[in-house]
């Protein structure tokens, strides 16, 4: 159930953008990957559960994995409420505002996660899990921050690509009332991912 009182105070807590928002290092990456998987395990298996053969990982082993994964990612909390903030634009609380914070921002993702599984994907739930668990945490932050700082690098090439033909195609008598400028970047979702 959303508090509605934490997502008021996340709203109040936004800090005016600034003119660059900055990057979300792959560290910080990393530890959200590691402080948001015990609550993203436990949604998976929740959902997945009835779907599956009693044997399943996500049956026998997901609960021993997310109380391994809480342990481990406590002291990577303050990081990944640093990238929660980074990509909301918001300044995030400390103390228990900030922990506050971090559990609205893992409902809502796990939220997110379960109505994306389908019943016939739990199998392959299962075994993204399985494969994944026998990885030391720091391994998994590691394969997290990569992979992103990756896929971030390779978007924002496309992106350049795709605003250098769009700037040889920018018709000069542009209505500024139809939007923003033209040749101006517009708000892709989020910060980038800092570069390794």
């Amino acid at each position: 159930m959303i508090n509605h009182a934490v997502a008021a105070a996340l709203l109040l807590s936004q800090a005016a953008p600034p003119a660059e928002r900055p990057c979300v290092t792959p560290q910080e990456a990393g530890d959200m990957a590691v402080a948001m998987l015990p609550y993203l395990v436990d949604a998976a298996a929740q959902h997945s559960r009835p779907h599956i053969a009693g044997d399943a990982f996500l049956v026998t082993g997901a609960s021993a994995w997310s109380e391994r994964l809480r342990r481990d990612g406590a002291p990577r909390r303050a990081s990944a409420l640093a990238g929660i903030g980074k990509i909301g634009g918001a300044q995030v609380p400390q103390g228990e505002g900030g922990e506050a914070a971090f559990q609205f921002f893992a409902q809502m993702m796990s939220l997110g996660l379960s109505a994306s599984i389908r019943p016939e994907s739990c199998g392959q739930v299962d075994a993204i899990a399985r494969s994944l668990e026998p990885l030391p945490t720091e391994n998994i932050a590691t394969l997290v921050g990569a992979t992103l700082t990756l896929a971030m690098a390779n978007a924002n090439r496309e992106d350049d690509e795709a605003d250098a033909g769009a700037d040889a195609d920018v018709d000069s008598d542009a209505d500024p009332e139809d939007g923003a400028a033209a040749g101006t970047e517009g708000d892709r979702g989020g910060p980038p991912i800092c570069p390794a």
